[in-house]
Formats: structure tokens, sequence, C-alpha cells
């Protein structure tokens, strides 16, 4: 028999090691966690009044301003304001939101095509 002990020195040695840089690693995600946290926290207080749990309308926009025609003609910014009053206005730039909808939704023969000539 052969004495192991040094082998096992080694092996320990090498766990140690092992272990003190996962520690390192984890003090690294760990200070990025706390930023990450202090980031959201003075977002927090920036947008105290935000609901995360915003209700988004189920119907695709185009198909809402195409519903908005249906009623009666409209302009622009006419159909901004339904799509805001419809709640599309809470996700972005809604002025650009209506023109690309528009833009999309302008085939030969369709309610906005023959609506907007001049789109």
């Amino acid at each position: 028999m052969r004495d192991i002990r040094q082998d096992l020195r080694e092996r320990l040695t090498n766990l140690e090691r092992k272990r003190d840089q996962l520690q390192a690693e984890l003090r690294i995600i760990e200070d990025e966690s706390a930023a990450l946290m202090r980031l959201l926290d003075f977002e927090d207080r920036r947008f105290p009044d935000t609901d995360e749990r915003v209700q988004h309308p189920e119907r695709p926009v185009g198909d809402s301003i195409l519903q908005a025609l249906r009623v009666r003609s409209l302009t622009k910014d006419e159909i901004r304001d339904e799509l805001e009053r419809a709640g599309y206005g809470r996700t972005g730039s809604l002025g650009r939101t209506t023109h690309l909808a528009l833009v999309n939704r302008n085939c030969p023969g369709s309610v906005i095509g023959s609506a907007y000539p001049e789109l």
C-alpha cells in the first residue's frame, strides 16, 4: 500500500482554488444584481404611477382602423384619436403606428385606398 495523503492534499488544494474562483464569480454576479436592483428602484421612483399590467387591445391596429372607418370617414388625426381611446397609445409613437397601418392597408379597392387617395 502506498501513502495517498499527498494526492489528497493536492486534490484539496485544487478544490479550494476552484471554490475561490466560484466565490469571486458569485461576488461579481451579486454586485451586478445589486446594481440592477438600484437602477430598478430608481426607475420605480421616476415612474411610480405606471401599471405593469396594462391591458393591450386584442385586435390588430389595422383592423381597428377599418372598424372605425366603417362607422364614418376619418382624418388621420381622428384615426389616431380613436386608436388612443381604444388603448393603442400606451405602446409608443401612435402617429407612426397609424401611418404604417394605413400604408400597409392601402391596397387597390380597399376602404382606405378609396377613402384616402392622397396616401
